[in-house]
């Protein structure tokens, strides 16, 4: 299997044009590294807090890996799409 610092260096050699949609498709598929540490450092048996969730996506991750989770976001936009998950 390629490294990901290899499939890193071979994306930057794509064009932007084609690089954006790859990219897009790709995360959509496997996630983006983001939701990935999330579940690697969520612990089933533990509550995760998220402080400054904004609309909830990491708090999402969280959520599915561990016991429960703690959404907070100070923006009352936000907290209002927040509150609608």
């Amino acid at each position: 299997m390629i490294a990901y610092q290899q499939l890193k260096r071979l994306e930057l050699l794509l064009p932007a044009v084609v690089r954006q949609p790859l990219r897009t498709a790709w995360r959509a598929v496997r996630g983006t590294p983001e939701e990935h540490i999330a579940a690697h450092l969520s612990d089933p048996l533990k509550i995760a807090i998220d402080v400054g969730a904004s609309t909830g996506f990491l708090a999402g991750t969280f959520a599915k890996h561990a016991r429960a989770c703690l959404a907070f976001e100070p923006n009352p936009a936000s907290a209002a799409v927040l509150q609608r998950k």
